[in-house]
């Protein structure tokens, strides 16, 4: 498999939504949770006032670790551009700083 989606697939995060009453009578709330690492009652991120509010923070943890995954560009990927004259007249190192460069802005866009 190549080096780029093996690092995709080594970021996703291993958290896991979950939910709690806040106090008798009160509404529950939603928290990004991390089992293996934080001790009982610690989380991630919450509370959330709901269910998807808490999942959708969670997709957008799990899209910028895969982003941020992709911020190194692979040799292979330099070599691309380089064969296509695209990133001067080396052999393709050219191409890093700019890569991350525009991985660096995409993340810039999720909160």
């Amino acid at each position: 498999m190549n080096e780029m989606i093996e690092r995709v697939k080594r970021s996703r995060l291993p958290y896991s939504v979950s939910g709690r009453n806040s106090a008798p009578g009160k509404l529950e709330e939603w928290f990004i949770d991390d089992d293996d690492n934080l001790p009982a009652g610690e989380f991630v991120a919450g509370p959330f006032a709901s269910e998807d509010e808490a999942y959708d923070a969670l997709e957008t943890m799990n899209a910028r670790a895969v982003i941020a995954a992709m911020r190194e560009p692979t040799e292979a990927m330099m070599y691309a551009g380089w064969q296509r004259g695209v990133f001067g007249d080396g052999e393709g190192e050219e191409m890093g700083p700019i890569w991350r460069a525009m991985i660096d802005e995409a993340l810039k866009d999720i909160a």
